[in-house]
């Protein structure tokens, strides 16, 4: 590869590192969104990511799978389920979009991955 071709890839990654750090903002809580319309969790590393969130009553929260193995977000815990949501995210990128309309604490767990377990916060 000549001098210029690898001084150009070279920059053309940095650029790429820049934009992605960019976009992932200030940091701040993660797990907490107050005022958003929306909020994600992810389900990476055969866990919640984040495991606890904190969402305004109304909110929609997109789970996303970001492994390579297949998960479920399922109320309750694995000795108590609850049938309020059971959804499947079976496959690397698929989602399940949940709103959260009362308040209260709700806890949910992968059907799969028993140890996969999570909270959602809903404030009024």
């Amino acid at each position: 590869m000549s001098r210029s071709r690898t001084l150009r890839r070279r920059t053309l990654l940095a650029a790429g590192a820049l934009v992605a750090l960019t976009a992932c903002g200030d940091g701040g809580d993660a797990g907490e969104v107050p005022d958003a319309a929306g909020a994600a969790v992810d389900a990476r590393n055969i866990a919640f990511d984040p495991d606890s969130i904190t969402v305004d009553a109304g909110t929609s929260i997109t789970f996303t799978n970001q492994d390579t193995v297949g998960h479920t977000v399922t109320a309750g815990t694995p000795d108590d389920p609850g049938d309020a949501f059971d959804e499947e995210i079976s496959t690397q990128g698929a989602t399940a979009t949940i709103t959260f309309d009362d308040p209260g604490e709700i806890a949910y767990f992968c059907r799969i991955h028993p140890s996969m377990r999570g909270t959602v916060s809903v404030q009024s």
